[in-house]
């Protein structure tokens, strides 16, 4: 199966081989036997259909991925104009244009899995020990200024990766999918509290609040390092491991979920489906998710809903980082064994450990297509007929089944979903057990 029949060319590369070899746009066209479109759509970085522009890699003598651009690398062409219909402004949006990047809210790509087909979790390394952070001397002042309170948890973060791309473009199966290395960091709770208040401070919630120089100059310092995480695969950042999860049921719904005021981040917002730090210890329990993603992303589907997870079925689809505090979000798909209406009435309130981390949830057909584009092009989420509002709601928690806007990541896991369900079609529904 093609891992995607359309890219974007770097064309400003292609125009500097062309330079080197001598050639003009009709010798290259003569030499590739394609036609003169082609080569002037690969010469302007224009959308091109991937078999042309190995053959264009080919008669230059490159790989195939040196003439991919980065934004669009190993994406599906069919949901790309939703990419042009983002406008993203301020200082992310210099960002991307500076690293080629187009970011989706708040997230900043980093790699979709070749074929986007999804990591299987025996193709995706499992964090190893690790020593605590170093923190730069930036951050250890950002710590000293916002304290945290409450239980200290102990977490990953990020310090480099690599994805082994020599299997080439075309995956007859996800075994022939490319092995994801990463390598982590410690870290804890004091970390990310400081990082999310500075960034409270770089963009305030209300325009009656003033800029904090010293946090945006702290953001401003640590763009390079983003900037490193992205073209050396590797960096001093400290970027919280944090998997964020499309929740799939059984009848093919899509959970939405209403984050509640007494979470960390995002309060009030929707989001499709869940997020979960991954654990190397929690102080209240020592519970451990022992540096393994998939493991981490099933205990927060259960934690926070009550659904037991089916294992073969899990995909990492893609990862990249949270512009505001820099977390590692690593994108999944999980699929579990209960329908909706089985979450809703039974296990999000009745079997889940923490069922007020959201205070409602809804659903998105995962089958309709075009319903799930429509989604990603609104900036805000307006409860459907299906919606259900919790019964352990906090007693100060507002009316939960609001229109509010999408967790900074909702739409970025749509938009990877979506490239994931182009390039398989439609597969066979994994095998459920326990019927009910």
């Amino acid at each position: 199966m093609m891992a995607s029949g359309y890219v974007y060319p770097d064309g400003e590369r292609g125009q500097r081989l062309l330079a080197a070899k001598g050639w003009g746009k009709k010798d290259l066209a003569e030499k590739a036997g394609v036609d003169a479109d082609t080569v002037e759509n690969f010469l302007s970085g224009r959308q091109m259909q991937r078999k042309k522009l190995r053959l264009i890699a080919e008669k230059l003598g490159v790989p195939l991925q040196e003439l991919i651009a980065r934004k669009t690398e190993s994406a599906p062409s069919g949901h790309l104009d939703l990419l042009r219909g983002l406008h993203p402004t301020g200082d992310i949006q210099s960002f991307g244009e500076r690293n080629k990047v187009t970011p989706i809210d708040q997230f900043i790509h980093l790699r979709t899995c070749p074929g986007c087909r999804g990591w299987p979790q025996s193709k995706v390394a499992t964090f190893a020990i690790t020593e605590d952070y170093e923190s730069l001397p930036e951050l250890r002042r950002l710590v000293e200024r916002f304290p945290a309170t409450g239980a200290i948890n102990w977490l990953y973060g990020l310090k480099s990766w690599a994805c082994d791309l020599t299997v080439g473009d075309e995956f007859s199966d996800v075994n022939e999918v490319p092995y994801l290395y990463l390598s982590a960091t410690g870290g804890n709770w004091t970390h990310i509290h400081a990082l999310q208040k500075a960034w409270e401070h770089v963009a305030p919630a209300h325009p009656d609040q003033v800029l904090d120089e010293e946090c945006r100059a702290f953001h401003r310092r640590f763009e390079h390092e983003l900037s490193e995480l992205i073209n050396k695969k590797q960096s001093r950042l400290y970027c919280n491991a944090n998997t964020e999860a499309i929740l799939i049921t059984k009848d093919k719904q899509i959970v939405l979920a209403r984050r509640s005021g007494g979470t960390g981040f995002s309060h009030g917002l929707w989001s499709a489906s869940f997020e979960e730090q991954v654990l190397r210890r929690r102080q209240l329990d020592n519970e451990s998710d022992k540096g393994n993603l998939f493991a981490c992303a099933s205990r927060g589907a259960y934690e926070e809903f009550g659904v037991t997870i089916i294992p073969e079925a899990s995909r990492l689809l893609e990862f990249g980082i949270e512009w505001g505090n820099f977390t590692a979000a690593f994108l999944m798909l999980l699929r579990c064994e209960e329908t909706f209406d089985e979450i809703c009435n039974w296990s999000w309130e009745h079997v889940a450990k923490d069922p007020t981390e959201a205070v409602a949830i809804d659903c998105l057909d995962a089958t309709n297509e075009e319903r799930i584009r429509e989604a990603f092009l609104l900036e805000n989420w307006t409860p459907s007929p299906r919606a259900r509002s919790s019964n352990v709601l906090l007693p100060d928690a507002e009316p939960p089944l609001q229109r509010t806007r999408w967790h900074p990541v909702a739409r970025a896991r749509l938009f990877a979903y979506l490239l994931h369900k182009e390039t398989l079609g439609s597969p066979p529904t994994p095998n459920f057990v326990g019927e009910r």
